[in-house]
């Protein structure tokens, strides 16, 4: 009886690797901390208020474009895209005619990325959790008509 316990929690264990997973681009995947406000508005290169007009998919990574209401930093085109890396631990949290305030930040190539440890919050399932950001960032700037261009970017 002892020994059949023993394969038995052995074949358990084997079955669960005790090494920390990796991500699709090679990083460990770990719980992460969200910035308070004035840090992640700091590492943020853009700060916006969007709806997703559009989803593409290019291997592990989903593009976003959104259609910007209000920004408060780094827009200066009313249609941006935001790319997210994804893997079977975590999927954007971004959805086709879905509102979002986003906090995205620059990658290597010069566009705006976003990911799991981000303050952006979707403003159509839960707009109460956004309160308190959006009260911090102002007015902001509205982006008016069918322009392509919004304006300067000031907070």
């Amino acid at each position: 009886m002892k020994v059949i316990v023993f394969l038995l929690l052995t074949a358990l264990l084997g079955a669960f690797p005790m090494v920390p997973a990796v991500a699709a681009h090679g990083t460990a995947v770990r719980r992460c901390a969200i910035s308070n406000f004035e840090a992640e508005y700091k590492k943020s290169e853009a700060v916006f208020i969007g709806v997703v007009t559009a989803v593409a998919k290019e291997g592990d990574k989903k593009i976003f474009e959104f259609r910007v209401e209000r920004f408060w930093k780094g827009v200066t085109d009313r249609n941006l895209k935001v790319s997210v890396y994804e893997n079977p631990k975590f999927q954007a949290q971004f959805r086709a005619d879905g509102r979002f305030l986003v906090f995205a930040k620059a990658d290597e190539e010069g566009g705006l990325i976003d990911g799991r440890c981000s303050r952006s919050k979707d403003l159509d399932r839960d707009e109460e959790y956004a309160e308190e950001d959006i009260e911090k960032l102002g007015p902001g700037t509205v982006c008016e008509g069918d322009g392509k261009k919004c304006g300067p970017t000031e907070r």
